[in-house]
Formats: C-alpha cells, sequence, structure tokens
C-alpha cells in the first residue's frame, strides 16, 4: 500500500520519479476536478500530479521533494494521508472532504419518512433515465458498441460524453481524441468514467466479464449469508427532469431509445424515474427496483416506455398483446409525447408477480431465465 501525496500546480511538473518515488503523468484539470478545500487556498491550479511512495522512510523526503516541486510549479501539496495542505511558505493546513453520505451511512441515518422529503425537496432536479439490460457478455467486442456510439451521435451528438477516463481526475476530453479513441477506451476499461453536460447527467456503461456473481447481504461479511445473482450488461443515459419534456428533446429522446433498442437488442428497457438518491442498495431492492447492472426481474414500477425483448416476450403476453412492435423480437409501449411522468402500467394490464423483482435484497424472480 502506498503513501499518496498529490501536487496541485499552475505549471506542468516534469517526473523526478526515483527509487521507492513514483510519480504519475502529470494531468491536465478542469476547475470542476479540483477540490474546494483546493481552489481556497490557491488559484491558476492546471495540472495534477499524483506521487506515491512504497517504503515509509521515504514519506518525509517525498514530501519535501513535493514542496520543492510545488514551489518551482507555481503550486500546492496535498497529503491524503493526514488530509494536510501543505503552502510554499510554509503553512500547513487540515482538510475535510465535503462529500455526501454514503449509502450505508445513509441505511443507518434516514428513514423512508426523511428519504420522502429529501426527495420532495429535488423537485424538477430529479432525473429521468433511459435504461437498456442485455444479455451479451461480448458487447464490448461486437459491432454493438460501434453502432450505439454512432446512434448516439447521430441522434443527439450533444448527449455524448465530454470527458471521459478511468478515475478522476477523467484524463481525456472527447473533442481531442475523437470516437474511435474512446470505443478502444471503453472496449479496455473495467469502469469507465463518463462525463456529460447538462442537460445529461451521466452515461454508464457497464459489461460483465461473467453473467453470475456472489453477492453478499448489504454490511453482512458472512459469506454462508451471500448468494449467486446474475449481471447484467447494462447501458444508462441520465437526464434532467426539467428537460426531458420539452416537446422537441422529448421526441429526440424517443428516436434514441427505440433505435439503440433496435441495435442492442435488450432483453428489457424502460425508461424510469432516479429520484430515491438516499435510499441503500437493500431499500431499493425491497421495493422491487432494480440496482444497477444487478438484473433480478421486471421491475415492479413500470417506467414511462418500456423496450421487451426475448426471453421476456414469450413470458409476458399481455405486454406483446398491447404493445407496438418494433422488429421481430422487440416490443414497445410508451408515453413519449406525454407532458408527465405516466406509468405505462396502464397500458398493459396485468404482470405476472412470477417474472417480477421480489422485494426481497438478493432475491431472484421466481421465473428467472437466465
Amino acid at each position: 500500500m502506498s503513501y499518496d501525496i498529490n501536487i496541485w500546480s499552475g505549471r506542468k511538473v516534469k517526473d523526478f520519479s526515483r527509487s521507492q518515488i513514483d510519480f504519475e503523468e502529470c494531468l491536465e484539470v478542469e476547475l470542476e476536478d479540483i477540490p474546494k478545500h483546493i481552489v481556497n487556498e490557491i488559484s491558476g491550479i492546471k495540472y495534477l500530479t499524483e506521487i506515491h511512495v512504497y517504503d515509509y522512510n521515504f514519506n518525509d523526503k517525498a514530501l519535501k521533494l513535493a514542496l520543492k516541486l510545488a514551489k518551482k510549479y507555481c503550486g500546492i501539496v496535498e497529503d491524503v494521508q493526514q488530509d494536510k495542505i501543505f503552502l510554499t511558505n510554509g503553512e500547513v493546513k487540515t482538510f475535510v472532504y465535503e462529500e455526501g453520505d454514503s449509502e450505508n451511512d445513509s441505511d443507518d441515518k434516514s428513514n423512508d419518512d426523511t428519504n420522502d422529503e429529501f426527495n420532495d425537496m429535488l423537485g424538477d432536479n430529479r432525473g429521468i433515465a433511459l435504461i437498456w439490460y442485455i444479455d451479451d457478455c461480448d458487447f464490448l467486442s461486437s459491432n454493438k458498441l460501434d453502432n450505439f456510439i454512432d446512434t448516439v451521435e447521430r441522434i443527439l451528438p450533444f448527449a455524448m460524453p465530454y470527458r471521459y477516463g478511468d478515475y478522476e481526475p477523467v484524463k481525456y476530453k472527447y473533442v481531442d481524441k475523437g470516437k474511435e479513441h474512446f470505443i478502444d477506451f471503453l472496449k479496455n476499461s473495467d469502469f469507465p468514467i463518463l462525463l456529460q453536460k447538462k442537460p445529461f447527467l451521466g452515461m454508464d456503461i457497464r459489461v460483465p466479464k461473467t453473467r453470475y456473481k456472489t453477492r453478499l447481504f448489504e454490511n453482512d461479511t458472512n459469506f454462508s449469508n451471500a448468494k449467486n445473482c446474475f449481471l447484467s450488461t447494462m447501458i444508462s443515459i441520465e437526464i434532467e427532469r426539467s428537460s426531458f419534456f420539452d416537446i422537441n428533446f422529448n421526441k429526440r429522446l424517443e428516436e434514441l431509445f427505440v433505435e439503440v433498442s433496435k441495435i442492442v437488442k435488450p432483453y428489457f428497457a424502460h425508461v424510469c424515474e432516479i429520484d430515491d438518491y438516499r435510499y441503500s442498495v437493500k431499500k431499493k431492492e425491497e421495493k422491487g427496483e432494480i440496482v444497477s447492472w444487478w438484473w433480478r426481474g421486471i421491475p415492479k414500477n413500470l417506467g414511462y416506455a418500456v423496450v421487451l425483448g426475448k426471453p421476456y416476450v414469450n413470458m409476458w403476453d399481455e405486454f406483446v398483446k398491447n404493445s407496438i412492435k418494433l422488429d421481430d423480437e422487440l416490443f414497445v409501449v410508451s408515453n413519449f409525447g406525454d407532458s408527465e411522468f405516466n406509468s405505462i402500467l396502464n397500458k398493459v394490464g396485468s404482470i405476472s408477480t412470477k417474472i417480477t423483482a421480489p422485494n426481497i435484497h438478493l432475491q431472484l424472480a421466481e421465473d428467472f431465465p437466465f
């Protein structure tokens, strides 16, 4: 485990790596990448250099070197382990990260009433997501990924991430690197960070290496309680609620939802609200929701639009009967064009509880086709 030191500077720091002290590549950063406790102390920051020390006997030596470089390159030193900032005038300050509660913290500190009150306060800032679930662990190596990117660029080019990388601050700018580099990056990244500009709130592309993986109950270290759960390839695009209902934008989103579905062939895709920010994973699953790429069955709260594909088209006759056929495998029911977020449930009638996600954490549907 390394001892980590950051140099935030106005000029680009050269690599001074030596025995037991490694310098990461000096990254150009935007204002949004710089922590508030750094911005409050110094202006004109343009670069971040991360230093890793692998022998504690070299910690003081590395810190002295960092201070020397910070002074030379117009910067400031951040000691990540001690939560301290070292200014080049010799002043040392302690800082506190301004971060929100984790999901586990929220599970302990807040109840459902508090969460409902919090969500009411969000108002039009609540997000709406287009999510596709795909049974394809080879998604990244197929032409589906390339066609997905082409489709987004054609229909809603400003939905493309403007920056991306494996860690923050994100390293690459789409305008500089282009589509080919972006696709190559996605094919080689396990958990890419994709930043979008408003009205888009985020894009997520997750592709598992295997369809099943062991999950523990939340906050549980007893592996005898672990369950083997299904991992799905998942794509999501999140949008500000206030922008979603703009007439022209809504039509473009409908086209995107349908055309991407034709390309990626999801077994299930939907347009849903993402307003329960303070609920833990366990609480969400106990409401019959799907969390991230952990597919457990059809979510109980059907959203604004749903595309159904194989094998579920053979398991939900009522949906297929009331839907529009997109192709031989896909059927859609939607409320696109409505000025309010209404569920499609009244259009499709009943849904068997055997194929819906149970209100039990980690539990799969009774009729689970994978």
